[in-house]
């Protein structure tokens, strides 16, 4: 869920990259349970499982104050607002071309 709304959130080409680093987040999340599971001095699975919970609770309320405070952007109006600046490079890119040609003719 989380890489759909990154990826769908995100313009198409910084897609590559938000993958990448959901990914590198969901490594460093495997990290942080190893050295927990491993640091907890606790004998008894029930135990550790309300340590998991807690902190699952400590995330939990992390991201809604995040999304309280986040603004939805959408996606096809990325792409429109894309391809509107690439065509506007690509008429500058003509017109400093046929600039570059007239001085040339004139020369």
């Amino acid at each position: 869920t989380g890489l759909e709304f990154s990826y769908s959130q995100a313009p198409s080409n910084m897609k590559a990259v938000l993958q990448a680093g959901w990914l590198l987040t969901v490594a460093v999340g495997n990290i942080i349970v190893l050295i927990v599971a491993g640091a907890s001095k606790l004998s008894e699975q029930w135990a550790e499982y309300v340590l998991f919970a807690a902190l699952l609770l400590a995330v939990c309320i992390i991201f809604a104050i995040m999304a309280y405070f986040y603004t939805y952007i959408d996606p096809n109006e990325i792409e429109a607002q894309l391809d509107e600046e690439e065509k506007k490079k690509v008429k500058n890119d003509l017109n400093v071309d046929e600039s570059q040609a007239e001085v040339g003719t004139q020369l």
